[in-house]
């Protein structure tokens, strides 16, 4: 069975929502919520731990804490507006959801 992507996006929403709540039987949760298979699951759950977004420790899943460190060069005058400093190189890096990074 094919999902759409808005589908498969609330699937995968729902999975990292339990796995963020330290809720137990995710697989099976969200097998039941959405009337799926564990199978196709646990496929959501693969494609998240294959993208980095979510890991396997110790039984249970986890989120992957990302930082990053950026460092702007510019010479002297320019980019001295900071809104344009943000919207040219900061904002894409900012998500506006929880999971709006990864395309969720």
């Amino acid at each position: 069975m094919s999902f759409t992507r808005d589908r498969r996006n609330q699937i995968k929403r729902y999975i990292l929502e339990k796995i963020n709540e330290g809720g137990a039987n995710v697989v099976k949760r969200t097998a039941e919520t959405f009337g799926i298979s564990k199978n196709t699951v646990y496929r959501y759950i693969y494609e998240m731990e294959e993208n980095g977004i979510i890991k396997k420790d110790k039984g249970s899943y986890k989120l992957v804490e990302i930082s990053e460190t950026f460092v702007l060069k510019r010479s002297v005058g320019e980019l001295t507006d900071e809104d344009l400093i943000y919207g040219k190189y900061i904002s894409k890096y900012i998500v506006k959801s929880h999971y709006a990074s990864n395309g969720f």
